[in-house]
Order: structure tokens, then sequence, then C-alpha cells
């Protein structure tokens, strides 16, 4: 599934001031959760998931802890399938599973 791209600009604009949004308990908005590590030649890149509250489940792909791509998804079952065809992908061309701890 391609990613979802929004279709008009996006309101708002990332500050280095920005500050996260609470949800209605008055926490943060939840981190990213790790769903797997694949390392290669002191690179590593991972797979990370994000409730969002109202929209979905985001997808991140984290490349030596840096965020390069981004996709929302509407249920789990799409989000893992995604992330487990690009772990295939990466394995195809010589990335290794890693721990998350």
């Amino acid at each position: 599934m391609p990613p979802i791209r929004p279709t008009s600009p996006v309101s708002g604009c990332w500050s280095p001031k920005h500050v996260p949004p609470k949800l209605a308990n008055g926490s943060p908005v939840a981190s990213a959760q790790p769903l797997w590590r694949l390392v290669k030649a002191g690179h590593v890149a991972e797979a990370r998931n994000r409730p969002i509250d109202g929209i979905g489940v985001e997808l991140r792909y984290e490349w030596n802890g840096e965020l390069r791509v981004s996709q929302m998804f509407k249920t789990w079952e799409e989000l893992e399938a995604a992330a487990e065809d690009k772990r295939l992908e990466l394995e195809a061309r010589g990335w290794e599973s890693s721990s998350l701890s």
C-alpha cells in the first residue's frame, strides 16, 4: 500500500519550540515503540509504531536513529504487513536482525 499523502497543505509548521499535544488524560502523545531492528556494516535500521488518537497508527522507519520515512495506517494489520515487507526487503539486501534492547 503506498503511503498516505496529504492532498492540501498541512496546517501549522514544525518548530524546534514545538510542544507535543496532550491526550485527554494529560499525558503526552505516545512515543514510537520498536517493531524490529536490523544492522549492516555498523548501520542500524528500525521500524517503530506510534498510535495517533483518532487517526490510526504511524509506521516510522529510522536509519541510525534518524527518521527517514513515516506512513499512516488505519489498522494495525496494514501496519504489520508493511513493516514485514520492508524487513524482508532489507534482509534480502544483507541486513541482519539485532536485539531491540
